[in-house]
């Protein structure tokens, strides 16, 4: 949990240094983010099992696990979207 939780703050500090033109801070604020949501994905498996019933385990992990895998696909390409908007929109200003 304490991983999520350092992984959106690391997410807000690469939002705010994106504001403030500091391109080495969103650097590294990437590289603490990836390197959190290693440990934070066992870490959310393990709270699957404890609060899913047994014979509902397997169908929710099997979600679980798609949906990461299309967050991780998807998210670069929208994420690649809204910067580009934002850029074109601070250009253009």
């Amino acid at each position: 949990m304490w991983c999520d939780l350092l992984s959106a703050v690391s997410i807000l500090a690469v939002l705010i240094a994106m504001a403030n033109g500091s391109w080495k801070a969103v650097f590294f604020a990437t590289l603490v983010s990836a390197i959190l949501s290693q440990f934070s994905q066992p870490s959310g498996m393990k709270l699957f099992k404890l609060h899913v019933p047994e014979h509902l385990v397997q169908k929710g992990m099997a979600v679980y696990q798609t949906l990461y895998a299309v967050f991780m696909i998807f998210g670069p390409v929208v994420g690649t979207f809204v910067y580009q908007s934002y850029v074109s929109r601070r250009q253009s200003a």
